[in-house]
C-alpha cells in the first residue's frame, strides 16, 4: 500500500495521460472489446 493514498504511477517517456470523458470513452470502448473477445470464448449458451 502506498502511503499517503497517493497512487505511484510509472509511465514511459512521451506517454500521456487521458482524463475525464475522454478515459471514460477509452475504458468502455476496452470493455466492449473484451466483452466480444470473451462472448466468442463461451460458445452458444455462454
Amino acid at each position: 500500500m502506498v502511503m499517503g493514498g497517493q497512487p505511484i504511477l510509472i509511465l514511459k517517456e512521451g506517454t500521456t495521460r487521458t482524463r475525464g470523458r475522454d478515459a471514460q470513452a477509452s475504458n468502455i470502448l476496452a470493455a466492449r472489446a473484451v466483452a466480444e473477445a470473451v462472448r466468442s470464448t463461451l460458445g452458444p449458451r455462454g
